[in-house]
């Protein structure tokens, strides 16, 4: 895939209803993005961030990054203990310095979130 289509896989239009056609939509090109998940694993990831920033700069939407060595999901978002002993395979942890229980994604989308605030 050239990097001009990856740009149109990106940032193509949305569909727009039909108003002589009710339930129909316009052409926007739809049947070209067919297996957009594949085509969107081919893109760079470099040009997929850039596309986010933009639009949510576009939109005014804040963007936080997030180093991806982060312990989001292994800080306790109550007492901010890390627990080194967390594995993949465990989905719910118990904090052992204050005792809170967690569910590892919540958890992280906690610590994410207050860490944007």
């Amino acid at each position: 895939m050239d990097e001009s289509a990856r740009c149109e896989v990106l940032a193509a239009p949305k569909p727009k209803p039909d108003p002589d056609n009710p339930g129909a939509f316009l052409p926007n090109g739809a049947s070209r993005k067919r297996g957009l998940n594949r085509s969107l694993a081919s893109a760079s990831l470099g040009e997929f961030f850039r596309q986010l920033e933009y639009k949510c700069a576009w939109r005014g939407v804040a963007l936080f990054k997030v180093d991806r060595w982060e312990p989001s999901s292994k800080r306790c978002s109550s007492c901010s203990e890390i627990n080194e002993n967390l594995t993949l395979a465990d989905r719910r942890w118990q904090c052992p310095e204050c005792g809170a229980e967690h569910h590892r994604d919540i958890n992280a989308a906690v610590n994410i979130a207050a860490r944007a605030v």
